[in-house]
């Protein structure tokens, strides 16, 4: 695609979504209701909803939730949108010392994988006779619905993990990005910093000092040599307190997130547990992103929503929106935010699919999607927030940023990444920002 601005080649905004913060610990939801609810919001502006096979390996909450037999009716209909998918650990990735064939019995054999070569979170992770029913019954509902599974990385020659290790690398050490990890990790010392950089480049080293310090390690051994991955840092997050271990973990995680959307052609989900990481890969392209350009929000359109509850047949519903040339044209009109005509494009098509859903018979959940327009100096940011208004505060000018754009979840939150970009020196809207919105659904473009 060709920026008219500038006559340069850029990149298309994708539209698939990764549900990046719900990972390492796999604790973001703490019910069903809101599960289903948000993936029914997602599926309206998004080909695909990609969730990480880590996420129903190692989480405590959903082998509940599905245990019941209306909870395993409830999870075979998660399966029948065909906009979900579970992303499964690549077979290649497999090492040797793994029995279980991950073709047949892919959850099984990658809970086998973090027993033996990982952790959940900083801990070590043995699945509960609960965690194993489960398993099998979504290996079941996968193998019903065959496009509701697909390994990671497929179609990408992304090496998630080397790029991961170059961007904690650079957050780390590069003086371009102090002032946004002193403002949101002020409890990451210069003297962390420093270890952890050693540790990215010496392993061994962490592995050393863990075992020194009476923890056992469990890290990924490649030709005999431990590998600093996530599992590895978390783990390397031990030797903290508790403040700078937590820093340190949702720093790494939030590393981690840019590069995964990157394999998977997708946009990323940001939130509490996961912050979206400014990094540019060029020292060029940061710089011309840290500016404190003038801020206007130039228009707003609401857009009242009625969406099925996790209680009606939700797959059918959304699947049939989704189908129809109206639920087509929103998630194109996504895809290609960017400008004035964009966005006029994006509000009508947000009405066609509510009269859509009004249609649907059920009106027990109701929504207003918030369509708004910021421009950031020249350029213009577009975005959607799916909740109410923002309560007022004592700032008149950040206030009134905040009513503009609204609170709730951001399904679609370029907008609010670009305005954090733009004031990556003086971190003064960064807090504001995020606490406005539940998630955030954001693109942040990636450049080896």
């Amino acid at each position: 695609m060709i920026d008219p601005r500038n006559g340069r080649r850029t990149k298309k905004r994708p539209n698939s979504i990764v549900l990046t913060d719900w990972g390492a610990y796999a604790d973001v939801y703490r019910s069903p209701r809101k599960f289903i609810t948000d993936l029914i919001m997602l599926s309206l502006l998004y080909d695909t909803v990609l969730i990480q096979d880590e996420v129903f390996v190692l989480s405590d909450s959903l082998p509940k939730w599905f245990d019941s037999p209306a909870g395993h009716a409830l999870l075979n209909r998660l399966f029948e949108l065909d906009s979900v998918v579970l992303l499964a650990w690549p077979a290649r990735a497999y090492t040797k010392n793994i029995a279980t064939d991950p073709k047949v019995h892919p959850l099984f054999a990658r809970a086998e994988w973090h027993v033996k070569n990982s952790t959940r979170g900083d801990e070590l992770f043995v699945p509960s006779e609960s965690h194993k029913a489960f398993y099998k019954k979504v290996e079941a509902a996968l193998a019903a619905h065959g496009s509701s599974l697909r390994e990671r990385g497929t179609g990408t020659d992304v090496d998630v993990g080397e790029c991961y290790r170059k961007i904690l690398r650079d957050v780390l050490g590069l003086k371009r990005y102090e002032a946004w990890l002193r403002s949101l990790y002020p409890d990451i010392s210069e003297a962390m910093r420093s270890a952890v950089l050693e540790y990215i480049d010496r392993p061994s080293l962490a592995v050393r000092h863990l075992t020194d310090r009476g923890f056992r390690v469990n890290a990924l051994i490649v030709e005999g040599a431990p590998v600093f991955n996530r599992s590895l840092g978390f783990q390397v997050s031990r030797m903290y307190g508790s403040k700078e271990k937590r820093a340190l973990q949702q720093l790494m995680q939030s590393a981690y997130a840019i590069p995964l959307c990157e394999s998977e052609e997708a946009v990323g989900r940001y939130g509490r547990s996961l912050k979206e990481v400014p990094w540019c890969s060029e020292e060029k392209g940061a710089q011309g992103e840290a500016h404190d350009k003038k801020v206007m929000v130039e228009a707003v359109v609401d857009t009242n929503l009625w969406l099925p509850d996790w209680s009606d047949d939700f797959p059918s519903i959304i699947n049939r929106v989704r189908s129809t040339k109206e639920g087509k044209a929103l998630r194109r009109s996504v895809r290609s935010l960017g400008n004035e005509i964009d966005f006029r494009d994006v509000t009508l098509r947000w009405r066609e699919v509510a009269d859509l859903l009004a249609s649907s018979g059920s009106r027990r959940g109701a929504y207003t999607a918030r369509n708004s327009m910021v421009r950031i100096g020249t350029e213009v940011a577009i975005g959607t927030i799916v909740g109410c208004w923002a309560s007022k505060g004592s700032d008149p000018l950040t206030t009134g940023l905040m009513e503009m754009l609204g609170t709730g979840v951001g399904v679609v939150a370029d907008h609010i990444y670009k305005l954090m970009r733009n004031d990556l020196l003086r971190q003064a809207l960064r807090e504001k920002l995020q606490a406005s919105v539940e998630f955030r659904c954001n693109w942040i473009p990636f450049e080896k």
